[in-house]
């Protein structure tokens, strides 16, 4: 074969692969200028960042890693920016995000001025209030709770932590605390020391074996329903030992003909000794039927 022929033989070859070789070329010219765009838009992102710090508290999954709390603070008029600047912080006292799914609260510990937070139906686990001292009503019910700690928020008045998984509470010197409802969880044993103006508590629908409520001069209303604690006269004797003795009737009471009550014991389970001890410290016995 004359080497002209060769030549023809090996053209159509050598041009495939010539074509292969600058398809591969062009790929990797693209992937380059591809990282490029990306290592600039990265250093764009990183700048635009810094930059909004220096404006505030910026609205990203670094402050705030639970994705569903950012995606509803950067939904409020003072997240559209993805910043939250002091004096729009400052404006900040009611943060309600209920059922979103949320499983951590990291960040939120910035919203110091709150007055109101309400998170039920998200999954946390565990809940450590530790910054906030304007905090007035808290609602935590069906988080999940293992653990649950606000000692540090002197100024709450409510608190609704019901259907958790909390089997001990210790609530210790809370002087603002008007109204605490825990029922549903798997308590059994509840301590409150120093809360005065406590005068609501619910701990229905628990494991109750021991409550200590002597420290709670100013309670009103009472409900120990569904617990060990309620049918067995052995264990409510530690419970009548420790209970106040009811606060005098406020005027509106008096207007309505209402008085301290302590709901859900099975009474026919007591004995008159101890129901008189019961009625003799001022409160008045509601029944509840024996399951």
């Amino acid at each position: 074969m004359h080497d002209s022929e060769r030549l023809l033989t090996f053209a159509p070859i050598y041009q495939l692969f010539t074509m292969r070789i600058r398809n591969i070329l062009f790929a990797l010219i693209a992937i380059v200028g591809l990282s490029a765009c990306n290592g600039a838009q990265s250093t764009k992102k990183a700048i635009d960042e810094e930059a909004l710090a220096a404006k505030g508290l910026v609205i990203s999954q670094t402050n705030f890693p639970d994705a569903n709390l950012c995606k509803f603070l950067l939904a409020q008029g003072y997240g559209a920016d993805h910043v939250i600047t002091p004096e729009e912080m400052a404006t900040i006292n009611t943060l309600i995000i209920d059922n979103m799914n949320i499983q951590t609260l990291q960040g939120i510990e910035n919203f110091t001025g709150l007055v109101t937070l309400s998170l039920n139906g998200n999954p946390v686990n565990e809940l450590q209030l530790g910054s906030f001292s304007q905090l007035q009503k808290l609602q935590c019910r069906q988080c999940g709770l293992k653990k649950l700690n606000f000692q540090m928020c002197k100024q709450l008045q409510e608190v609704d932590c019901s259907e958790n998984l909390l089997d001990s509470m210790t609530v210790n010197d809370m002087p603002a605390l008007t109204a605490l409802a825990a029922s549903g969880n798997g308590l059994e044993k509840v301590t409150l020391k120093q809360c005065p103006q406590l005068k609501a508590l619910d701990l229905s629908s628990n494991k109750l074996i021991i409550v200590d409520l002597s420290q709670c001069a100013g309670l009103r209303s009472i409900n120990v329903a569904e617990n060990p604690m309620s049918i067995e006269v052995a264990d409510f004797d530690a419970f009548v030992k420790s209970l106040p003795t009811a606060a005098a009737p406020t005027a509106e009471e008096l207007a309505e003909h209402t008085s301290a009550t302590l709901e859900g014991l099975s009474i026919d389970r007591l004995s008159q000794q101890q129901q008189n001890l019961v009625q003799q410290k001022g409160w008045k016995l509601t029944s509840a039927p024996i399951q």
